[in-house]
């Protein structure tokens, strides 16, 4: 899956993906980001490199000024 987005100025990104419990499955980015587009990928697996369940995903990307949700499936 890509996640795509553009920053309009300098900020922290942090860019997380998340169960239905809202348990933290793995985070994509956590870094200061310059003006830009980008493109993340999220493979399907977790922090610790295992391969997560087919269901239903969040990804949360949260800069000091931003914050934006989407649901996302994930199908094996």
């Amino acid at each position: 899956t890509a996640i795509v987005y553009r920053l309009p100025e300098s900020a922290r990104v942090y860019l997380n993906i998340y169960n239905l419990l809202g348990q933290s499955v793995r985070t994509l980015v956590d870094e200061k980001q310059a003006p830009g587009h980008y493109s993340v990928m999220w493979d399907g697996n977790n922090d610790h490199g295992k391969r997560v369940e087919s269901g239903v995903y969040f990804f949360k990307m949260q800069t000091p000024h931003f914050i934006m949700a989407k649901k996302m499936v994930l199908v094996r």
